[in-house]
């Protein structure tokens, strides 16, 4: 729920927001009603034939308007999210998926911003960042180390899934689709 318009309708928005996806059973990260909220929610583990994937939530910002206290969004800032994924990685995960609310608007290549920020988070450990903001698809890349079992993915933006933006490459996006096999 980290992304530009976090914050368009204030705290209550925000709040609003947590309320109505926690009364629903939908899984959230990224804003959060206090700090004792985000602390207890902000990775957001899932769970599959036991396969566990964290997930962590980012944005570049939220136009200007920011939250009060005692509400917060979860901003890029490497500070934190370094700490944040230090405190991931006694989960004993399988893969950390971050997604990030950043990049250019309307271009289809990633910002030196995007590129500087995908390689500290692989450094970091990120199995996977997906991207959204742009408007506009981005590339999709995968890397595997030849000289370790580690593989990476990056979507850079995945474009608009539903919007009602209908300039050519403005008008679609993708879904991204990952399978995790583990094996013992």
């Amino acid at each position: 729920t980290a992304n530009n318009h976090s914050c368009d309708r204030g705290n209550q928005g925000v709040k609003r927001t947590v309320r109505v996806l926690d009364s629903l059973g939908i899984k959230h990260t990224g804003t959060f009603k206090n700090k004792l909220e985000r602390n207890k929610s902000n990775l957001l583990i899932l769970t599959k034939k036991n396969i566990n994937i964290g997930l962590l939530n980012y944005t570049y910002g939220t136009n200007g308007l920011f939250p009060s206290f005692p509400v917060l969004v979860n901003f890029i800032d490497t500070t934190i999210i370094s700490k944040d994924l230090f405190e991931a990685k006694k989960y004993n995960l399988d893969k950390i998926i971050v997604m990030l609310h950043w990049g250019e608007e309307y271009q289809n290549i990633p910002s030196i911003d995007q590129l500087k920020l995908k390689d500290f988070l692989f450094k970091e450990g990120v199995d996977v960042i997906i991207g959204s903001h742009p408007h506009v698809l981005q590339p999709i890349q995968y890397y595997e180390e030849t000289d370790t079992t580690k593989e990476r993915l990056i979507a850079y933006s995945l474009g608009n899934f539903v919007s009602n933006q209908r300039d050519t490459g403005r008008d679609g996006g993708g879904i991204l689709e990952i399978t995790f096999l583990k094996i013992n």
